[in-house]
């Protein structure tokens, strides 16, 4: 992480604050300093941080070293509260699965 803190702070004109995510009042921390973004390992030991996160509006940038990936988070807060609403939910984000899918098999059409 490190090095991908350096990375950072030479190429991006942002202010970078170091923070342990396993203190107990971590996200009060980082609500109180409202950052833009928020980067974290990926760790089972910080999801339940990383839902706090999300539900402060903060976007969530989730690096997986291992895999060499890049997983970015946002809150989409959908006020759909009937069985049928959930539904439609469900099927908007298969049909952008889909078109996605599509894009990656096609990228020339």
């Amino acid at each position: 992480m490190l090095a991908i803190e350096s990375g950072l702070s030479s190429q991006v004109d942002v202010n970078i604050l170091r923070v342990n995510p396993l203190l107990p009042e971590i996200i009060d921390h980082i609500t109180l300093v409202k950052p833009r973004v928020v980067i974290m390992e990926q760790s089972g030991t910080c999801s339940q941080l990383a839902l706090e996160i999300l539900r402060e509006s903060i976007p969530l940038i989730v690096l997986d070293e291992a895999g060499r990936s890049i997983m970015v988070l946002t809150r989409e807060y959908t006020p759909r509260a009937g069985i049928g609403e959930l539904t439609g939910l469900i099927e908007e984000i298969m049909k952008r699965s889909e078109e996605s899918q599509e894009e990656i098999l096609s990228p020339f059409n």
